[in-house]
């Protein structure tokens, strides 16, 4: 007999669609809105990345990754719903089986995103914490129970909690539960401990100490610098950590988009938003064309609804609405940064014909031609001989 899922009659509010491998398919809207937070949506999409989520094991949970086989990891953050809450309250329940020589147990993990935290507000994230404990124990006894005899494990692992900062203070460490519930010193010996684990964001980025795959490094650098408030100095720099990414698909350009769409938010939040000049600047240092696409995707979506001020030539009767502010030199050298960014070379005399140019708006013409619609060299050669023809 089938075991019952006890979410049978919920879904089609609160199960979280998922791919083969038990990844998220929410996209980022669809995350923003049952989370209502950004800093919540980014994590969810990436953590709930299935490999993502192995390689934030390994990475930040070593100890975990020792003793437990981290490449078969199961998520199951969807599968704890609470009656009470009448939602999925809990942001990642990781299911990790034993190695084959390890415990007859499976473990356990319960990561919980924050952005707050510290003071007063420490004995929320406690109560939250062992809600959310009793919850994930409620789940496992259940199964334990349906699972025929000759089958149970003799004994069920405890959880371990997980928690992931990325606010604003660096020396934050997450609190302990009996720091909270303090019992006479007579009883401490019956008193039940659960430790948390933590991991701050923000420290490790202070200290240059993220690791992980690329998407994992790109997640802990935007969270931690839109706290610290210094994400728009330094989101460009960030992005070049594409350029480590080999290969492209539709998983990784999810995760891309994910990290455009948390950047634009996140930069408006910092009353800050991205300019088309912001966009020809992160295409400039993206080698990969697969991630200049993926960009250029989500800008021109943008445009469409509006969102950005300056439009790029096309779409709208063939005219550019808002123009790239700078004097002439200052497009030779963002005319010559786009090209070899994108080609690997800018022969000079293509430098120097576009120079030749003095007209400001056939300049910022021919600039996002290159940055969104050039797919070899020799279309900018003819585009640029084209638009100089056409003011001669």
């Amino acid at each position: 007999m089938a075991k019952k899922d006890r979410n049978d009659e919920k879904k089609g509010v609160f199960t979280i669609p998922r791919a083969a491998d038990g990844s998220s398919l929410l996209s980022f809207d669809e995350a923003e809105k049952r989370y209502g937070s950004i800093h919540d949506s980014l994590c969810h999409i990436t953590l709930g990345d299935r490999p993502t989520a192995i390689e934030f094991v390994k990475a930040y949970a070593p100890d975990i990754a020792r003793e437990f086989d981290v490449d078969e990891l199961e998520i199951l953050s969807n599968e704890i719903y609470d009656d009470f809450m009448g939602k999925n309250v809990l942001d990642f329940v990781y299911r990790i089986p034993p190695k084959s020589d390890g415990l007859p147990l499976d473990m356990t993990l319960i990561v919980e995103h924050k952005s707050w935290g510290g003071g007063a507000a420490d004995q929320e994230i406690i109560n939250q914490l062992l809600y959310y404990f009793a919850l994930v124990c409620r789940r496992r006894y259940a199964d334990w129970k349906e699972t025929k005899k000759e089958e149970r494990p003799a004994k069920l692992a405890q959880p371990l909690v997980l928690l992931l900062y990325s606010g604003k203070n660096v020396d934050y460490k997450p609190p302990q539960w009996e720091i909270c519930y303090p019992l006479p010193d007579a009883l401490q010996r019956w008193s039940v401990r659960f430790p948390i684990m933590g991991v701050n964001l923000t420290r490790m980025y202070r200290e240059g100490a993220l690791v992980g795959s690329p998407f994992l490094r790109v997640m802990g650098e935007l969270l931690a610098t839109a706290s610290l408030e210094e994400l728009p100095g330094v989101y460009k720099q960030i992005f070049q950590t594409y350029n480590e990414v080999d290969e492209w698909g539709d998983r990784e350009r999810k995760l891309a988009r994910a990290n455009f769409t948390y950047t634009d938010r996140a930069l408006k939040n910092l009353d800050r938003p991205l300019t088309l000049e912001d966009a020809l600047d992160i295409n400039a240092n993206l080698r990969k064309k697969e991630a200049r696409d993926t960009m250029i995707s989500y800008f021109d979506e943008l445009k469409l609804e509006g969102e950005i001020k300056g439009k790029i030539e096309g779409k709208i009767e063939g005219k550019i609405e808002g123009k790239i502010e700078g004097k002439i030199e200052g497009k030779i050298e963002l005319f010559r940064a786009l090209v070899d960014g994108k080609f690997s070379f800018c022969p000079e005399r293509l430098c120097e014909k576009f120079a030749q140019i003095t007209d400001g708006a056939t300049l910022d013409r021919i600039c996002t031609f290159v940055a969104y619609k050039a797919k070899t060299l020799e279309d900018v050669m003819d585009f640029v001989d084209e638009q100089a023809k056409a003011i001669s």
